[in-house]
């Protein structure tokens, strides 16, 4: 199943089921997407900046932190990683 986002008013719905790896896709291209959006209407175009909070450590199947971290930087981002314990 391929998750996809709705968009109403200023909140954004995705199908699919909890724990659901398409899902989590849609939700990383979404936030990116209105990022660059409201990025495009001001004055700090230039300047995205996304924080990645995470262990570093991509799991061994999917990880949509990591691909949330691949994605913003493919996307022109500067990104900032913040590791947490238990690494």
């Amino acid at each position: 199943m391929t998750a996809k986002a709705r968009e109403r008013d200023d909140l954004v719905e995705l199908d699919g089921a909890p724990g659901d790896d398409a899902a989590y896709s849609a939700a990383n291209r979404a936030i990116v997407e209105q990022a660059k959006a409201l990025a495009r209407g001001s004055a700090h175009q230039g300047g995205l900046i996304a924080i990645v909070v995470w262990n570093g450590a991509p799991r061994r199947s999917s990880d949509a932190t990591k691909e949330s971290n691949d994605l913003v930087e493919a996307s022109g981002f500067r990104v900032t990683e913040v590791q947490t314990l238990g690494r």
